[in-house]
């Protein structure tokens, strides 16, 4: 299984003042089963709360449509994780759940376990007051 996740900030003034940091979330899945292979497009939200100043934990709740040559079906994903917050580059470990009910290709729940890096790009505002 390979995938590649987007994060973009949400301005949820409810959960800032909980300390968590909220995002949407888009992810592209590629996965391979002994049936053949699949591709699942999700959408969701992720939060990040910082557990101390070396540490972030997060996690997120996606769904969406996973593809195969035989047909589609629905599909959702939950994770939680763990990130050293560096910049540009943050290495990273997740633990995930992945899961598609009825349809093609058949219903089914796979464990991942991710050892990567989050690339953390930031957009400049101009004259942005938050930046001060």
């Amino acid at each position: 299984r390979a995938g590649f996740a987007l994060d973009a900030p949400a301005e949820w003034a409810a959960l800032r003042g909980h300390q968590l940091d909220p995002s949407w979330r888009g992810e592209l899945e590629a996965l391979k089963s002994r049936s053949g292979g699949a591709v699942a497009l999700l959408g969701g939200m992720a939060v990040a709360r910082p557990l101390s100043s070396w540490v972030i934990l997060q996690g997120s709740g996606t769904v969406g449509m996973l593809a195969s040559a035989s047909g589609s079906g629905l599909a959702g994903k939950l994770t939680a994780g763990a990130t050293l917050p560096r910049k540009p580059v943050a290495p990273f470990l997740e633990v995930s759940v992945l899961g598609a009910g009825r349809g093609a290709p058949g219903a089914f729940a796979a464990l991942g376990v991710s050892l990567g890096v989050r690339l953390q790009l930031e957009r400049t505002h101009g004259d942005d007051p938050h930046r001060r």
